[in-house]
């Protein structure tokens, strides 16, 4: 039990203590009791208990895996700066309460992102972000989507290395991080240059590879929230030009073809500029035993505008859809066509609540 005593131990000084005064005197007393400390506490942090308030029902809901919108928070808190994150840490200790904190909604997994009866932290307003053209760093908040991040840097011919799809929210970096771009500049968290961290004793402390660099280095992948909260990123930005980058959709008649396709670009592929995801979609629509409810999104990237042979095995199989084009990065990772973007979210938040592609960890 001697972890429990580690001040750098979020078991022993946030999980467990829950664990314990839930045992002792019910989580659902706990709960409502930390949120009025943090309503007093916190006077100009917006503090949300009803569950028929617009705020409270956006953050319950927009989750990636429509699992984690069962689950209902004794309040929801909406803090501003590492400061409001670092007093809401001393509240939810002292009452003893469940927490949970939410950046994107993406990571799939039971109360990562998500918390029943106790404190939700959502930091949807904490979305600053800037560029250094001196240094070309980039610096941004914990509330930013990559994708707020790929349009922001854009007009500087800039971009960070993050998700493959806009939508996933900036903690994926803390368990790594695969990008386009990963094979040419490593995964997310490499970029990582420090990180404002508020620990669970509600310190504010920087972790770098000069300043509490046994920190920094459990971070770049260590997973959301194992160490502390970072509550701001500055990274290694990389320049972004013309990406030739599109899907190609395939019937799944098709699927051994394009199989054989990812096993050969995976083997032989040695062109750090071109890559690619496989997808297999499956709608939620009757199966009229036509096979029309199920095919094959390959997406296609190259980071250029010319991808000379990297991509021909993908392209000289039959398919009914090529959206192949010159795009820049934020068209890049915006793809792909809307509907079948839409489609593809509709058959995760079905009855299946199929978990599917890109599941990184944004907490």
């Amino acid at each position: 039990m001697d972890f429990l005593k580690n001040s750098m131990s979020p078991i022993g000084l946030l999980y467990g203590v829950a664990l314990f005064s839930a045992l002792a005197t019910g989580q659902e007393l706990v709960g409502p009791a930390a949120c009025a400390t943090l309503k007093s506490s916190l006077p100009n942090v917006e503090v949300v208990n009803s569950v028929l308030h617009p705020d409270y029902i956006y953050s319950q809901y927009t989750y990636w895996n429509s699992r984690q919108s069962d689950y209902k928070p004794s309040c929801i808190i909406y803090p501003t700066s590492a400061q409001d994150i670092s007093t809401a840490i001393k509240v939810i200790r002292a009452a003893g309460s469940r927490f949970a904190i939410k950046a994107g909604g993406h990571n799939p997994n039971d109360f990562f992102s998500s918390v029943d009866q106790g404190v939700l932290i959502d930091f949807k307003k904490m979305n600053g972000k800037s560029y250094d053209s001196e240094t070309t760093l980039a610096t941004y908040e914990p509330g930013n989507k990559f994708g707020d991040l790929y349009e922001f840097y854009q007009p500087l011919g800039r971009t960070v290395v993050g998700a493959r799809l806009a939508g996933v929210g900036s903690g994926l970096a803390l368990s790594g991080g695969l990008s386009f771009i990963s094979p040419q500049y490593g995964m997310a968290c490499d970029s990582f240059r420090s990180l404002e961290i508020v620990l669970p004793s509600g310190e504010i402390v920087t972790a770098s590879p000069e300043s509490n660099p046994d920190l920094f280095f459990a971070s770049r992948g260590g997973g959301g929230n194992a160490y502390g909260v970072v509550t701001k990123y500055t990274v290694q930005s990389r320049p972004a030009g013309e990406f030739y980058a599109g899907n190609i959709f395939y019937l799944f008649e098709q699927k051994l073809d394009v199989l054989d396709a990812i096993n050969n670009f995976a083997a032989y592929n040695e062109d750090p500029k071109a890559s690619i995801i496989g997808t297999f979609e499956k709608l939620p629509t009757p199966d009229l035993n036509l096979n029309l409810d199920e095919f094959i999104i390959i997406f296609l990237v190259y980071d250029g505008p010319d991808a000379g042979t990297a991509f021909q095995n993908f392209t000289s199989i039959p398919s009914f859809l090529n959206t192949m084009s010159i795009k820049n990065y934020t068209d890049v990772t915006n793809m792909p066509a809307p509907l079948s973007a839409e489609l593809s979210r509709g058959a995760n938040r079905s009855e299946e609540r199929r978990v599917g592609k890109e599941c990184g960890s944004s907490v």
